[in-house]
C-alpha cells in the first residue's frame, strides 16, 4: 500500500503536509495557547470537541474555539498526532 487512493490523493490526509515535523498538525501560534490552555485547565477530555470549545471560550481563546468548531479533522489528527506552530504566520 503506497498511502494512496486511486484518485491520487494522499489517504493520510493533512497533518502530513510538507514542511510538518512527521504527524503534526500546523496551527497559529494563538490558536496553539489556546488549544495548550484547555489541555492545561484539566477540565475536560481534550477528545470531548465540544466541550473543549465550550472551554476555550470561557478561556478568552473565541479564536482557538472557532478554529477547533471549523476544523474537526485536524483538530482530532492534532491530538493524536500533535500540533506545532506554523512558521508562515
Amino acid at each position: 500500500m503506497d498511502g494512496k487512493n486511486s484518485g491520487g490523493r494522499n489517504m493520510l490526509g493533512s497533518a502530513f503536509r510538507k514542511g510538518n515535523i512527521w504527524g503534526r498538525i500546523s496551527v497559529s501560534a494563538d490558536i496553539l495557547s489556546g488549544i495548550e490552555a484547555v489541555r492545561k485547565s484539566g477540565r475536560t477530555n481534550m477528545f470531548d470537541r465540544p466541550n473543549v470549545i465550550d472551554i476555550a471560550i470561557d478561556l478568552g481563546f473565541s479564536k482557538t474555539a472557532r478554529w477547533i468548531e471549523t476544523n474537526p479533522r485536524e483538530y482530532a489528527e492534532g491530538i493524536f498526532h500533535g500540533f506545532q506552530v506554523d512558521n508562515q504566520d
